[in-house]
């Protein structure tokens, strides 16, 4: 899995996953596996679903679902906007 990281994200995505971890947040739980996925997608929008869903501990499909639903809250909040 390190090695789909792109270089130079891997140190920034490592500190990530460790202070996420540190906080408790990943213990096989759907909620604290969705607030990393959530977290991750908006940090690394270009990485791959399944990368997301292999760290984040979250079903693939929902990773999917969830990409799809911050993709619409970010389009309404770009239309409220204008």
């Amino acid at each position: 899995m390190i090695g789909t990281i792109p270089t130079s994200q891997r140190k920034r995505a490592f500190n990530t996953f460790d202070r996420i971890r540190l906080e408790g947040k990943i213990e096989g739980k759907i909620e604290h596996a969705q607030e990393v996925a959530t977290y991750l997608l908006v940090q690394f929008p270009t990485w791959k679903d399944n990368m997301i869903a292999n760290i984040s501990g979250l079903n693939i499909k929902k990773v999917k679902a969830l990409r799809k639903k911050l993709a619409e809250e970010k389009k309404m909040d770009n239309n409220e906007k204008q």
